[in-house]
């Protein structure tokens, strides 16, 4: 008995351990695998003239979903175009007491010749969605095209001017899908794109900043 009981507890330690080396294993695969990453869109960073930063903060974060501050991840900040684009990773996570899970986005931010008031076009919300964005000063700024206010919620404290930068161009590319919902907030236009996963491949950026800098293309035609 106390042979067998001797053998138990050697055989549960080492199959703790066991657990304990392969955790460290994994750990150290998974902080290898994100300096590789980080790595990589640094180098593509300096090879095309960009500036990287591991994190940054930015206020207009207060505008993206989960509204989290220190949402930003790697980041990169470039010039197209003539304009200074960011374009960072973003994310939130909703915790409950039985399980959390966080939300990766895509943020790209595009400097504007001056300042705009704020005005966030949105695919159009439920009917609940709306109350509680009206309840929290959000005023809808219907276009008049009943395809386009199908589709997409405008929202602005100056109504007025957010129908002065939907001309019928950027309506009609709107409603085709060929560009993103997006939102002006002082002097930059954002847009906030959902990722399955943090930016993998740095040669993707282009692709995520080009529907923003379209969207800046047809302000106001």
């Amino acid at each position: 008995m106390a042979a067998t009981a001797i053998f138990v507890v050697v055989a549960v330690v080492l199959l703790f351990v066991g657990l304990i080396v392969a955790l460290v294993a994994a750990v150290s695969a998974a902080a290898r695998q994100e300096r590789a990453r980080v790595g990589a869109l640094n180098q593509w960073a300096m090879a095309n003239g960009w500036t990287f930063v591991p994190r940054c903060e930015a206020p207009w974060t207060a505008q993206l979903p989960g509204r989290n501050r220190r949402g930003l991840g790697a980041t990169l900040i470039g010039q197209v175009g003539g304009r200074r684009v960011l374009v960072a990773e973003y994310s939130y996570t909703v915790s409950s007491e039985q399980s959390s899970s966080t939300y990766h986005f895509i943020a790209v931010a595009v400097t504007l010749d001056r300042p705009h008031p704020l005005v966030s076009v949105r695919h159009a919300s439920g009917a609940l969605a709306t109350f509680a964005q009206t309840l929290f000063g959000q005023r809808p700024a219907p276009i008049g095209h009943p395809v386009f206010d199908a589709l997409y919620r405008v929202d602005s404290p100056d109504p007025g001017y957010a129908r002065s930068l939907l001309g019928p161009q950027l309506i009609q590319a709107q409603i085709a899908g060929e560009l993103p919902p997006w939102q002006l907030v002082g002097p930059e236009l954002l847009t906030c794109t959902r990722v399955s996963t943090p930016i993998r491949d740095p040669y993707l950026i282009p692709a995520y900043v080009g529907p923003a800098l379209r969207v800046v293309e047809l302000l106001g035609r």
